[in-house]
């Protein structure tokens, strides 16, 4: 994670990642096409039609390529959407052959904030915590800013499988209430 992007990370081997800039001519095809080109490079991919479309309100491109990586055969989807004044935002989703959709939700998710969402907004940062010793996923967990899914959100955080245990020692990642650095 970074300033230009935020990578997510799920079971199973799917990855994401959400970012943002300018798009070329306010050219949204372009747009998309290049997060594709950065990503794929030189490597050999099937790319698809760009899908024009609407989320929520906002102009997207959807761009569907299947690659070949190291763990085998996967769907690469870049989602752009238009936000006005040459600025937009991209999801591009990494999953094995056949799982793209399990992105739908979060890319049908995307949208212009409303005012009263803007003010009822709680900011939230992440924490790097190291595990101590009787610690667990569900401990760790039930420390995350959140009311609901708690620990599936600290899974997906972290990348852990839905068994998978935490160790001592481990550094991991926790939503924190809170703006601001300590």
């Amino acid at each position: 994670n970074g300033t230009q992007a935020v990578k997510i990370e799920g079971p199973g081997g799917l990855q994401a990642q959400f970012g943002g800039g300018r798009s070329a001519g306010g050219s949204l095809d372009r747009y998309a096409s290049d997060v594709l080109r950065q990503l794929v490079g030189q490597s050999q991919a099937e790319v698809g039609r760009i899908q024009p479309t609407r989320i929520n309100g906002l102009e997207a491109v959807v761009l569907p390529a299947r690659a070949r990586s190291q763990s085998g055969v996967v769907d690469v989807t870049v989602v752009a959407y238009d936000l006005g004044n040459g600025s937009a935002y991209h999801f591009v989703t990494l999953a094995p052959a056949g799982r793209a959709s399990t992105f739908d939700p979060m890319i049908g998710s995307f949208h212009r904030l409303s005012a009263a969402e803007v003010r009822a907004a709680q900011p939230k940062r992440l924490e790097v915590v190291t595990v101590r010793a009787g610690e667990t996923v569900q401990s760790l967990a039930g420390r995350m800013a959140f009311n609901d899914f708690q620990e599936d959100r600290f899974r997906a955080l972290n990348g852990l499988e839905p068994n998978e245990a935490v160790r001592a020692g481990q550094r991991v990642k926790i939503v924190v209430a809170g703006a601001g650095r300590r």
